[in-house]
């Protein structure tokens, strides 16, 4: 239930940091980009306590990477009114079920 915890707060960092990429664009201001860099920072070190918690660096890595897409694209569709092509909706179709393939073994302890 950690790791599921900390998976989320990363993804709320990431969501919070592009939003400040967002507004250095608009607002024409380096500030709003160190903040997210900071953020990203921050992600980093959420990634190696994940790693470091005696999870599997593969499934961990590619279970952080697809949700992140998910959400993200969900976010910016939902806040930023971003369109999705064919394609890309099935790419993110994909994308949750990698996640649900990669992580079906740590969400229901099959091992």
């Amino acid at each position: 239930m950690k790791k599921i915890l900390l998976v989320l707060v990363m993804i709320c960092l990431e969501l919070a940091a592009l939003h400040m990429f967002y507004k250095s664009r608009h607002a024409n201001s380096k500030t709003w980009s160190l903040f997210g860099l900071l953020l990203y920072a921050l992600i980093g070190y959420c990634l190696l306590t994940l790693v470091n918690s005696g999870g599997n660096i593969v499934s961990v890595n590619a279970t952080w990477q697809m949700l992140n897409v998910i959400l993200v694209s969900l976010f910016g569709i939902s806040y930023y009114s971003c369109k999705l092509t064919g394609l890309q909706t099935f790419g993110l179709f994909a994308a949750i079920v990698s996640v649900t393939t990669l992580a079906y073994d740590d969400i229901y302890n099959t091992k």
